[in-house]
């Protein structure tokens, strides 16, 4: 986990939303946790996305989803299907 690629999501935060801004740190590697040394709240890498929460890698997500839209395009099925 890249620190610099991400952004402090406390909408109280003076930094919220700024990317490479040099306040977050890894808070907890173990948890895949992230500190923001403006505001002291820490988060989660997948805050505010679809993998928020999930148990398993996102990469494991991303390889199913893939695969199941190539499965239906190689079918002859339209991927508006899909969504």
């Amino acid at each position: 986990m890249n620190a610099a690629e991400q952004f402090c999501s406390n909408v109280h935060c003076p930094k919220c939303g700024l990317i490479g801004q040099g306040n977050l740190k890894l808070h907890s590697r173990l948890e895949g946790r992230l500190g923001c040394s403006e505001c002291r709240r820490t988060f989660s890498a997948t805050t505010g996305t679809p993998f928020f929460g999930l148990k398993k890698e996102a990469e494991l997500y991303q390889t199913a989803i893939t695969a199941q839209y190539e499965r239906r395009c190689n079918q002859g099925q339209s991927s508006k299907h899909l969504f």
